[in-house]
């Protein structure tokens, strides 16, 4: 929060006079600023650009390109309705300057005006790797569900400014979930050093700094068909902090509606192991960067040595 000064040519209106008494600071959402009384009139003004002491262009410079809006968007595409209604969302937003999509063939239409990456996996090594040779602005925002999603009013610019003021390599943050027509909360959790599950519940929209995005991407390691997300985030979080906005920011549908005691045990489903091991070597890599990682230097017990008094069965 920032501390407003009551300072103005003209004055202050009692409105304001009454707003600025009744409190010490203002938030992002408080204020409407209004341009103020001019007495110069367009008549007046010149915006000629001299290019030489003999020479006037008439009418002012501007270079096209030269000050790109800061945000790619990138978003999984396979010709459904709901990725175009996400699709015009975007496009009217002042901070996108570029839509691509990720499809891994199959789709032959594309929704005008945006440019498409083809992949083999969404969440794979060498897609976070074309994103990162892709990105050319400030900020990569990555969609990473395949879902209806709707942006609240500023969303974006509200990412940009706190991953701005913090110097984050990733902000997130709370969102609505959309259930039969209503919108249900859903808060997600601050990121901490040690919170390196894969299945950390980020949302559906992740705003990376690219330039950590590109580091990131680019240090050496295995190559991952599942885990390059999931790698690509925890090595993006050894570089810059990762931070949540906690402001319920966009809504989607969830498409995974099963109760919280039915998914804690996707991680043993035979038809996940292979996913899973590439969870664990990313893992491992990871402590390794840090040291953090324990060599697994295990003793078998002789648990005769002991006369045990009672014995008993743990099952997790």
């Amino acid at each position: 929060r920032r501390s407003i000064t009551r300072k103005h040519k003209y004055g202050a209106s009692p409105m304001n006079e009454e707003i600025f008494q009744s409190c010490e600071s203002l938030t992002f959402d408080d204020l409407l600023i209004v341009p103020g009384y001019s007495e110069v009139l367009p008549s007046q003004v010149d915006v000629r650009a001299r290019l030489a002491r003999c020479s006037a262009e008439s009418n002012p410079l501007s270079f096209p390109g030269f000050m790109p809006k800061p945000i790619t968007v990138y978003l999984p595409y396979s010709g459904q309705a709901h990725t175009r209604r996400t699709i015009d969302q975007l496009q009217k937003s002042s901070v996108v300057e570029r839509i691509c999509l990720l499809t891994t063939g199959g789709v032959s239409k594309l929704p005008e005006g945006c440019d498409r990456l083809i992949v083999n996996s969404l969440h794979g090594s060498r897609t976070m790797r074309m994103i990162a040779q892709n990105s050319a602005t400030r900020y990569t925002l990555l969609i990473i569900h395949d879902t209806t999603i709707e942006f609240g009013q500023f969303a974006l610019d509200r990412l940009l400014s706190v991953a701005e003021l913090t110097g984050s390599g990733m902000v997130y943050s709370d969102y609505h979930d959309i259930q039969g027509g209503q919108r249900v909360s859903h808060p997600v959790i601050e990121y901490q050093v040690g919170s390196i599950r894969d299945d950390f519940n980020f949302g559906s929209v992740l705003c990376f700094e690219t330039r950590a995005f590109k580091a990131a991407a680019a240090s050496r390691g295995q190559d991952f068909q599942y885990a390059g997300l999931y790698s690509l985030r925890l090595g993006v979080s050894r570089l810059r902090p990762l931070t949540r906005v906690v402001e319920h920011l966009y809504g989607k549908v969830e498409l995974d509606v099963r109760k919280s005691d039915q998914k804690q045990f996707d991680y043993v489903d035979p038809k996940n192991r292979a996913v899973q091991i590439e969870m664990e070597q990313a893992a491992t890599e990871h402590l390794k960067q840090l040291g953090a990682w324990l060599k697994p230097r295990f003793k078998t017990p002789n648990l005769d040595e002991i006369a045990f008094v009672h014995e008993a069965s743990v099952i997790i």
